[in-house]
């Protein structure tokens, strides 16, 4: 994999934040919903048992039906939640949205009370956020490499979740950057070959 110019990322980034803060609620629930059919019809999906999901932010397709589906199929259900002074994610089984708490950057995650440890060897499927994406695979988060440190530990199949905007011809990629299985936007799956 090439290397890439930091400040690439930088632009990129700031590219894509600026067009996602453009778009509408209206249209982000439209195109969420979208995104949720295509996922809820996929045989990876509807076998997984365990499925490593983010709570969205305000502006990122929309997982909380997701994740309810998840429930109301006897799927088991693991969140990421930052662990302090440190770089890296925690993981935890999320059994109701009341385990949840606004925490640093406006994520939503489980209260320290609340958290149940998951064995990662036994996710089936991890849907990841990111910014944007690219149809290599490749992916750009929000600068902090939490994302990669975790992908990188384990063997699961990796989807991304991803507005069609925020599928660019080609994003900035590091030897360290983790690449997707497959995106998902909603006109559809891109499948990485």
């Amino acid at each position: 994999m090439e290397t890439a110019d930091p400040m690439d990322k930088v632009s990129v980034r700031q590219a894509i934040l600026n067009h996602r803060s453009r778009y509408s609620n209206l249209e982000r629930e439209k195109a969420s919903k979208q995104i949720q059919n295509h996922l809820l019809q996929w045989p990876v999906f509807q076998e997984a048992q365990i499925v490593h999901i983010f709570v969205n932010q305000a502006q990122e397709v929309e997982t909380t039906s997701i994740i309810q589906h998840c429930w109301q199929t006897g799927k088991t259900v693991a969140v990421p939640y930052l662990v302090p002074q440190s770089a890296i994610l925690g993981h935890s089984i999320l059994t109701t949205f009341e385990q949840l708490q606004t925490e640093k950057f406006g994520l939503r995650e489980p209260r320290s009370e609340t958290r149940q440890p998951i064995d990662l060897n036994t996710i089936d499927l991890v849907i990841v956020p990111g910014l944007a994406f690219d149809r290599r695979g490749g992916r750009l988060g929000y600068g902090k490499g939490y994302y990669d440190r975790f992908l990188s530990q384990i063997k699961p199949f990796f989807l991304a979740l991803a507005f069609q905007f925020q599928v660019l011809p080609s994003i900035p990629q590091f030897p360290y950057d983790v690449p997707m299985n497959a995106i998902l936007t909603e006109k559809g799956f891109i499948h990485i070959t």
